[in-house]
């Protein structure tokens, strides 16, 4: 796999990763009474608590949620745009990767971008894929009579 891949699918996967981090931090980690039950391994996997994507835009950039909600008409965003903001962090967060997963594997089945450099050292090989070539030395060439 080359690095441009693993980049790519860095990238996509840190909105998941930075959903589950925060989940897991406010559940395990916040005060001191969960890190005692984290040191002494009574962890209640019941209590675990995924946060709504709207309640992190809320809470951590509200002025940016105001500003989105008075750009877009009211009945879009109730219909649109709240049902995405009510889903959990993590599972609104892990599409962006799945969608990028299909365009890898649709890339690689096409041969571009970043499958586009696997074809190229058998291809300068073989004569049969350039067709022009020879086409200046092999050239038709006309005479006046």
């Amino acid at each position: 796999m080359s690095e441009n891949i693993k980049i790519f699918i860095f990238i996509i996967l840190l909105p998941f990763f930075a959903g589950a981090g925060h989940d897991i931090y406010l559940n395990y980690f916040s005060d001191s009474e969960k890190m005692q039950q984290i040191k002494s391994l009574q962890i209640e996997p019941d209590k675990f608590i995924m946060s709504d994507l709207g309640w992190v835009w809320n809470e951590y950039a509200a002025e940016n949620m105001k500003m989105a909600r008075t750009m877009v008409e009211p009945e879009i965003w109730k219909d649109q745009v709240d049902p995405i903001l009510q889903m959990p962090t993590i599972v609104a967060s892990i599409v962006p990767a799945i969608a990028g997963i299909v365009f890898l594997i649709i890339a690689f089945i096409l041969g571009v971008w970043p499958f586009s450099h696997y074809g190229r050292k058998r291809r300068e090989k073989d004569d049969d894929f350039a067709v022009y070539r020879h086409a200046k030395s092999n050239a038709t060439k006309y005479k006046k009579k």
